[in-house]
Order: C-alpha cells, then sequence, then structure tokens
C-alpha cells in the first residue's frame, strides 16, 4: 500500500504516543509529507529518523495553532487526537478525567479547523479526521482521506471518506459521544430557524436564512405559534424561496421564539448528578410542573430578580415544542407530535420553590424567569437533539456543561408521559429538564446578583445573553 498518499501534505497532532504516533507512521510509510505535533518534545525525539517532521504545539494553545496556519502551506489531511488517552476501564475511571479528555479534544478540533480549513478549502481538497475509538490492529477503520479502505467492518465495504467541500466536516466518536461543528440535517441545507423579533408585545415572524440573516415572515404567517407550528403549515415553510422574502435591517430585539404558548410544562431532576446535588432521589418516574406563561421573555432580555430574594438560580434546559394534538401518546409515536427545539432557561427561586409551602410553581413563575429562544429548530432539522452540548456561564465563569445524552428520561418518553395527564397542544412547550453545576449546587452556593450576565447556549440551538436586574416596582 506505500505510495497511495503521494504527494499528500498530512498534520496529526498528539503524535508523540499512541494511536496519534501510529497513524503519523502509517501516513508516511504510504508516502505522505507528514507533521507529527505534540506537547511533549521527549516523545517526538525519534521521528525525524523515520522521514517525519514535527512541531512542538500544544493543541489548546489557540494563539500557537493559528501563528502555525499561517506559516504553513495547505494541507490535505488534519489527524487530530488530542485529548485521547487512556483513562482504564469504565468501571475504574473517574467522570473528571473522560470529561477533560473529551474537552480537550473537542476544543483542540475546533481550533484546528478554524486555523487550517481556509487554506484547504481555497487548495480544493482535503480532510479532517478525529480519532474513533480502536477496533483491531491499528484502529483505522477508513484511510483518513484518499485511496480504498484499509480493511472492511465484516463483510461491508467501506469507500474513502468525503473531501471538503463536498460535504459538512463531523467530527465523530463513538455514536453516545457526538460532537458537531454545527448540526447536521436531512436536508443537506441550513436548518430552518423560525423566530419572533421586534418590541416586546409587538412581535413579528421572522426565519433566518442561509447567511444568518432574519427574513421577514409576516405576508405568510401571523405569527411563530402552535398554528404556525403545525406539520402542514411547516411543510409550506420549507418551500418558501427564502430570497423572495424582505430582508429585517438593522439588529433587532430577539422575542421569545414562540408566541401565544399555552403551557410551559417543565420536567425536573432529568439529570442524575442535578438530582444528587439538589439532594434529592433519582425519580423513578418524570416529575413536571407548571411555568406562568407570564415569566416568558425574550432570550435576550433582562431577567429581573424578585422583590427580596436572594437565591435566584439558573438552569439551561433543551425545550421540545409541540406541533400536533398529543393525548395518551405511545413513546414509539412521540416524534410524530414534535414541532422542533429551542433554548429555555428555566430561572428559579430556590426558597419559594424549595422552602416555602406548596408546589415548584411558585418558584418558577416569576416575571422573567423563562428566556425563551433565540429560534425554534424544526424536528425533521434536528434528527438528534438527544445529542446536544448545553452550557451555562455566569460573568464568563463556565458553571454548566452537559449533553442530552444524559437525560434520565428522554424527548419520546418525556411527551408519553405528559400526554397520559394533560393534553398537548400545538405551541405548548416542555423545557427537558438541567444538569449539574447549578447555583445552590455549589459550596457555598453562587446565587445570581443585579449586575450579573449569564450565558447559555446550546448545540444548535443557538445561544441567550441575560443581564441581572432588581426589581425596581
Amino acid at each position: 500500500m506505500a505510495g497511495r498518499l503521494d504527494g499528500k501534505r498530512a498534520l496529526v497532532t498528539a503524535a508523540g504516543q499512541g494511536i496519534g504516533r501510529a497513524t503519523a507512521l502509517a501516513f508516511a510509510a504510504e508516502g505522505a509529507s507528514v507533521l507529527a505535533t505534540d506537547i511533549a518534545p521527549e516523545k517526538l525525539a525519534d521521528l525525524p529518523d523515520k522521514g517525519i517532521q514535527t512541531r512542538i504545539l500544544d493543541a489548546r494553545d489557540e494563539a500557537a495553532i493559528t501563528a502555525l496556519a499561517a506559516e504553513l502551506p495547505a494541507f490535505d489531511i488534519l489527524f487530530n487526537c488530542a485529548g485521547f488517552v487512556h483513562h482504564g476501564t469504565v468501571l475504574s475511571t473517574t467522570t473528571e478525567a473522560w470529561d477533560f479528555s473529551f474537552g480537550l479534544n473537542v476544543r483542540s478540533m475546533f481550533l484546528m479547523i478554524r486555523a487550517f480549513l481556509p487554506k484547504m478549502i481555497e487548495a480544493g481538497g482535503g480532510c479532517f479526521r478525529a480519532r474513533r475509538r480502536e477496533r483491531g490492529a491499528a484502529g483505522l477503520y477508513r484511510p483518513a482521506t484518499f485511496g480504498p479502505a484499509r480493511h472492511g467492518r465484516g463483510d461491508r465495504r467501506v469507500g474513502p471518506l468525503p473531501r471538503l467541500g463536498r460535504s459538512k466536516v463531523h467530527h465523530r466518536h463513538d455514536s453516545c459521544h457526538r460532537r458537531r461543528l454545527e448540526p447536521l440535517n436531512p436536508t443537506g441545507g441550513p436548518p430552518m430557524k423560525l423566530l419572533r423579533y421586534g418590541p416586546a408585545g409587538h412581535e413579528k415572524p421572522g426565519i433566518i436564512d442561509k447567511d444568518g440573516r432574519i427574513r421577514d415572515l409576516s405576508g405568510t404567517v401571523k405569527d411563530i405559534n402552535g398554528e404556525t407550528l403545525s406539520p402542514a403549515s411547516l411543510d409550506r415553510l420549507k418551500r418558501l424561496d427564502l430570497t423572495t422574502l424582505p430582508l429585517v435591517s438593522g439588529s433587532p430585539r430577539i422575542g421569545a421564539c414562540v408566541g401565544g404558548v399555552g403551557k410551559v410544562l417543565a420536567i425536573g431532576l432529568n439529570y442524575r448528578k442535578h438530582a444528587e446535588e439538589a439532594g434529592m432521589p433519582i425519580p423513578s418516574e418524570p416529575i413536571f410542573f407548571l411555568k406562568a406563561t407570564s415569566s416568558i421573555c425574550g432570550p435576550n432580555d433582562d431577567v429581573i430578580i424578585p422583590r427580596g430574594s436572594e437565591k435566584t438560580d439558573y438552569e439551561v434546559e433543551m425545550a421540545i415544542v409541540i406541533g400536533t394534538k398529543a393525548s395518551y401518546v405511545e413513546a414509539k409515536d412521540a416524534k410524530k407530535y414534535i414541532a422542533g427545539y429551542c433554548a429555555v432557561n428555566d430561572v428559579s427561586e430556590r426558597e419559594y420553590q424549595l422552602e416555602r409551602l406548596g408546589q415548584w410553581t411558585k418558584g418558577k413563575s416569576c416575571d422573567t424567569f423563562c428566556p425563551m429562544g433565540p429560534y425554534v429548530v424544526t424536528a425533521d432539522e434536528m434528527p438528534d437533539a438527544s445529542n446536544l452540548q448545553v452550557t451555562t456561564d455566569v460573568n464568563g465563569e463556565r458553571r454548566q456543561d452537559s449533553n442530552t445524552a444524559d437525560l434520565i428520561f428522554g424527548i419520546e418518553a418525556i411527551v408519553s408521559y405528559v400526554s397520559q395527564f394533560t393534553t398537548l397542544y400545538p405551541g405548548d412547550v416542555i423545557p427537558t429538564g438541567t444538569p449539574q453545576g447549578v447555583a445552590m449546587g455549589f459550596k457555598p452556593p453562587k446565587f445570581l446578583r443585579a449586575g450579573d450576565r449569564m450565558r447559555i447556549a446550546i448545540e444548535g440551538l443557538g445561544e441567550q445573553n441575560n443581564r441581572l436586574v432588581a426589581y425596581s416596582g
């Protein structure tokens, strides 16, 4: 197989050991000009003797990566192994070790692609490859870029990977640990993102085009509400030529992405570690409660700390938006009733919720306690909503960092369960729960104060940025 990569240039990160080293050696043996990088110079010491160039590089250092990309000509192959080391078995390792490993791999992947991709595209080819779980001698199911498969999986033939320019860049670990640069969708184009813009109480419907600009939908629908979110209406919107819709000028306020919401029906304690940090038992069936619809506000509006509150908290949550009336739904049919997904911050006052008598609703329903949006992404454009990164930052400090894959009760189970007790209508919104890292979980707690700024983000569903303000009467 020598010569298969003749004339190709390959960059391999974390090439001092393990799969990174094996890959660098394999690429060189097949004719590629290889640059191997690692943070530890001693691990690279013998590679020049094998015809491989080396460079010391910290794959977390954005400035160093950017400088290297500017210095060197385009590569044909990027192979990222940063962050993958052996942590032992699932039973013997720690969550912190795996969190660090995956975090480093994803960050380095992003930095490398952002730095090297422009020249690769300009040169007209190339591929990014991230390390996958090893199987077989070298753990390579496919060559990194060019040529036939190194070996097949069973009796299935495996072809070469697509080159950049033909398809999205897609970084995959095992299916339960996928990370994406952007959500992939079956239509091949940008996901359909529906939003509402304009002054509070006077929002207009809009849609985001492929260039990230807002197009006005007022001539097509009255609002982004239950009627618009029905299957027939969404099908009509998908057939629109967005270039014929009026462009929205300036930077208007973005309102809550769903108007005329009938119910905000939220799921509690749906991440195991969040239940543990709250000192509550893991639920045996979904816990749900209502948030008053008067708490809904825009994704970037100020959030008001209630008068006298000392324990205002944040909760990043992926929310299900219902598109079809649902009653006594079976889990296997649940996705038929979902219009799409959006981001919600289930802002909470813990004293009201947990220390005062009654139900959780009183700690969840204060004005502005439900920032929603910035947009709804339709369900058919978000086929993997059960595998999205969710994060919260307060004043620049990362507080929450998890994935919807960790939900105790998944999307289908939630819709089915809730529909056994109350009928769901188009436009109803179901926040699915928050992961660990809420303010009350810290010791001492880190409750929100006036002047704080919080940012929540969900992969593929956008981000919210809110300032905390004191109640002023």
